[in-house]
C-alpha cells in the first residue's frame, strides 16, 4: 500500500452532554443597562476584555464582581474572561 501523509488529520469523539463542562462564568443580567454582575466561583481571572461587534477592544477590567457598562453606547458586545486555564467568552446587549 502506498503511505498517505496523514499530519493535517484530526481526530474527532464523541461526548455525553453529562461529560461538558458547565460555562464556569455567569454574567447578568443581560440584556444589562449599567451594570454586569459577573459569578465565577473558584476560576482565576486575570483580565475581562469587552469588544464591541466588529471585535474592537473598547474595555477592559480587572477582575471583579461587578462591571460598569454605562459609558457603552446601545449594541451587543463580546466579553472575554481571561483566566490561568484559558479564555471563555460570551456576549451581551447593552440597552439604555
Amino acid at each position: 500500500f502506498p503511505s498517505h501523509d496523514t499530519s493535517a488529520c484530526m481526530m474527532y469523539s464523541t461526548i455525553n452532554v453529562s461529560e461538558l463542562d458547565v460555562q464556569p462564568i455567569r454574567l447578568y443580567p443581560n440584556p444589562a443597562r449599567d451594570l454586569l454582575n459577573l459569578r465565577f466561583d473558584d476560576l482565576k481571572l486575570t483580565e475581562i476584555i469587552i469588544l464591541d461587534f466588529q471585535g474592537k477592544r473598547v474595555r477592559s477590567f480587572e477582575p471583579m464582581i461587578e462591571l460598569s457598562i454605562i459609558d457603552l453606547p446601545n449594541g451587543i458586545y463580546t466579553i472575554h474572561f481571561i483566566s490561568e486555564t484559558g479564555i471563555f467568552s460570551d456576549r451581551f446587549t447593552k440597552l439604555d
